[in-house]
């Protein structure tokens, strides 16, 4: 009777023993999956954010090309090149924005993303020099509030 009752309880703790180890093995697998998936987002995050604020720089860039080369060179028949060129810089910053959207950790970053965004289009349609220089630093400014905000999500 001692020999069975010792093998049961030699069984007992081999099964919770057993049990145990599974239990603490998913736990960390799932902790180390979770923390991969943090890591990636994150990386995700940096790359989406950067690649927008590129793209958003050289948007404001294509529209100052699309004020000023006019007023430089009126009848410059490739001015019509610097408008589309403009046009495609849009749309590439708008492929970016919906990155943005998709990764974004909140609504308040998305609305940075759509103020710089917006901030540039008054660059192509200022009414005269000093407008330009205004507007300019505006659209700087509207980029730098947006990785401001981002960065505290990539870090």
């Amino acid at each position: 009777m001692d020999q069975a009752l010792s093998a049961a309880i030699a069984v007992g703790g081999t099964l919770l023993g057993v049990a145990l180890t599974y239990w603490f093995q998913r736990q960390s697998a799932r902790d180390a999956e979770d923390s991969a998936r943090q890591h990636y987002l994150r990386a995700e995050r940096a790359s989406a954010y950067s690649a927008f604020a590129a793209a958003v720089t050289q948007l404001s860039r294509a529209q100052l090309d699309r004020w000023h080369r006019p007023r430089e060179a009126p009848a410059d028949p490739d001015n019509s090149k610097v408008r589309l060129a403009a046009f495609d810089q849009r749309s590439h910053a708008r492929q970016a924005f919906f990155r943005v959207q998709l990764l974004a950790g909140s609504e308040e970053l998305i609305e940075l993303a759509r103020n710089a965004m917006d901030s540039t289009r008054p660059l192509a349609h200022a009414t005269d020099e000093a407008e330009s220089e205004r507007l300019t630093p505006e659209c700087r400014a509207a980029v730098e509030r947006f990785i401001q905000h981002a960065a505290r999500e990539v870090q």
